[in-house]
């Protein structure tokens, strides 16, 4: 037993020590995968099924249990820093004429968000004067939070005559509410418009972040309060063997497939709720295994150890992505081409069809129960939970054309962009930053004398892309938790209740923080 003890801390030591060694803080990331509840050997779903060793004297080959359960994310400034850029969980937004912009102490150039808090500048008009007019402010934040709550049923069928061994079929299907929110706050620092208290916001165009992020010009990346979406996330179906059931010890082993049911992302919402694994169908592999530490005429304690595997299919999806080292650069104005005659919206232009990869999922359950003769269980346990990273491709191959829009020309001084109006356009200046726009120069070429430099159009090509902005990266959490039940063996027809706690926690900023509380009741007949 002391043997045994060392081996299993030694183990659990070693996987966090695993796990902070190559812990990592991402930011600017579009999408989150999060693994979703009462999935085959989580906490939920096997805390009342370590009774393995209890033998049964008459044939009993059904086995029905319902879980109700319910939970959300803990630490919404680690979510913050995922999806917001530069790590930060307050941004400084300002427009291209006020302080911030000019000084570089802004995050965010509100005017890529189409604020605009006096007239638009029109092809030709001087750049300065104009400028100064654009002098909003304000400070926004990110609050994310994640929430589900839901019902599993699970059931399994004994096909052997032998109760103690042989083949069984496991089936689950769990209904799942998920709701995220980004938690977006907005503090106005200066209203914007010429003197910086008289907003005059043209047509088409908005006066502040908050309504930036929901306008109807953007078909993607938006953010407006919660968001919500209740399917059944998968159902998951397996075919297991029972090699050995004794009152001491017991092993079976299975397989199966996991049939997504759940949505897909289609990447409207930054942080959309996704019930299930993205529309990923799988396969599973996994192991159930228990002995007896220590027991009495009355009491005992065992030491139970669940695995499993598992690897998903490729599907397709909708997911938004960045250029590489530019982040949100997604948000930026575009030229569709090097003809635009109009700037685009860029989070329409670089938000695609993509083929994605989910990678594997491996986890290690360890849990000791103590049980007492009259039913009663108390259980404890630890799991260790990886997820390889994401892959994505663009489904079709990039058609070269868009670019970064210059909104001035360099040598001039003069806009070259406007709405409804012809514009030179033709210019682009890819070397802008969500952050920076007026202290970097458009994109040069070589002049036709083969010796000076002109203002020229540079399409971004597909080696540009930074589709890791667009996936979940690999991860690993360790989850705790405690459960108490009681069974009644007695009856011809067995049942059990019981109920437990979770809370789940990682090193990195990706691997979800959140605790879950859950109850069940089942029956064997």
């Amino acid at each position: 037993m002391i043997k045994s003890i060392i081996r299993i801390s030694f183990l659990v030591a070693l996987l966090f020590g695993f796990s902070a060694l190559f812990a990592k803080i991402e930011t600017g990331r579009s999408y989150l995968s999060v693994w979703p509840a009462f999935q085959i050997n989580s906490p939920e779903r096997v805390s009342m099924h370590h009774h393995q060793m209890r033998l049964y004297d008459d044939q009993r080959r059904h086995e029905f249990d319902l879980t109700v359960l319910g939970g959300q994310s803990t630490d919404s400034k680690k979510l913050a820093k995922y999806f917001a850029p530069f790590g930060k969980t307050c941004l400084r937004v300002g427009e291209l004429g006020s302080d911030w912009a000019k000084t570089g102490k802004a995050d965010i150039i509100a005017n890529y968000f189409n604020i605009f808090t006096s007239a638009y500048p029109i092809a030709g008009q001087v750049y300065q004067p104009t400028i100064n007019n654009y002098t909003f402010k304000s400070v926004i934040s990110f609050e994310p939070e994640y929430k589900y709550y839901g019902l599993g049923a699970h059931y399994r069928y004994h096909f052997s005559c032998d109760p103690e061994k042989g083949f069984w079929f496991d089936m689950a299907a769990p209904l799942v509410r998920v709701e995220t929110d980004m938690g977006l706050t907005e503090r106005i620092i200066t209203p914007g418009g010429p003197g910086g208290e008289n907003p005059q916001v043209p047509v088409g165009y908005v006066g502040s972040m908050t309504e930036a992020f929901k306008q109807d010009g953007w078909q993607f990346g938006k953010i407006d309060g919660p968001r919500r979406v209740l399917r059944i996330t998968d159902i998951q179906l397996g075919i297991g063997y029972t090699y050995i059931k004794e009152e001491t010890h017991y092993l079976q082993s299975y397989m199966g497939v996991l049939i997504a049911t759940g949505n897909k992302p289609n990447a409207i919402y930054l942080f959309e709720p996704i019930a299930g694994n993205g529309g990923h169908n799988g396969l599973i592999f996994g192991m159930n295994l228990g002995f007896t530490l220590w027991a009495c005429p009355t009491q005992s304690i065992a030491l139970n150890v669940d695995t499993s595997s598992s690897f998903f299919l490729h599907n397709y999806q909708i997911r938004s992505f960045d250029l590489k080292n530019n982040t949100w650069s997604r948000y930026m104005f575009v030229y569709a081409d090097k003809k635009a005659e109009l700037t685009s919206n860029g989070i329409n232009t670089f938000t695609r069809q993509v083929k994605v990869g989910h990678g594997f999922v491996r986890n290690l359950n360890l849990a000791a129960t103590y049980t007492h003769c009259n039913g009663f269980q108390v259980e404890g346990g630890y799991q260790f939970f990886a997820q390889s990273a994401e892959s994505v491709h663009i489904e079709c191959n990039w058609q070269t054309g868009p670019a970064i829009a210059a909104l001035w020309n360099d040598r001039d001084d003069e806009f070259i962009t406007g709405t409804g109006n012809t514009t030179a356009a033709g210019i682009s200046r890819n070397n802008a930053r969500i952050n920076a726009y007026e202290f970097i120069g458009n994109d040069k070429v070589l002049d036709v004398d083969g010796v000076s430099y002109v203002d020229g159009y540079h399409p971004i090509t597909e080696g540009e892309l930074d589709l890791e902005s667009a996936v979940t990266p690999g991860y690993m959490t360790h989850t705790f938790y405690a459960s108490i039940g009681r069974y009644w063996d007695h009856l011809y027809n067995p049942k059990f209740l019981g109920a437990g706690v979770s809370y789940e926690f990682s090193d990195e900023n990706y691997g979800l923080d959140r605790w879950m509380l859950w109850a069940t009741i089942g029956f064997t007949f």
